[in-house]
């Protein structure tokens, strides 16, 4: 188990949405406090960081020293 850094992007969600009337509309009215973050209300960032897509690559970037080293240490792999 190892502790890495992200922010969603949605471009990477696959999944079918849970708006009203989707798929996943029961879910929804099962969990109502799905439809109430506030990540984008309450996070301030600088400007380089003012969009979902340049948040997502930032935090995969602090995850390349600790993945590099983690692989590192692994056996090489047979054949």
């Amino acid at each position: 188990l190892v502790p890495l850094h992200s922010w969603y992007h949605s471009s990477w969600d696959r999944e079918p949405g849970m708006e009203a009337g989707g798929p996943d509309s029961e879910l929804r009215k099962a969990m109502p406090g799905v439809g109430m973050w506030t990540d984008h209300q309450l996070c301030k960032w600088p400007p380089h960081l003012a969009n979902d897509e340049a948040r997502a690559l930032h935090f995969a970037s602090l995850n390349r020293e600790l993945v590099d080293s983690l692989a590192a240490a692994l056996p090489p792999s047979a054949g």
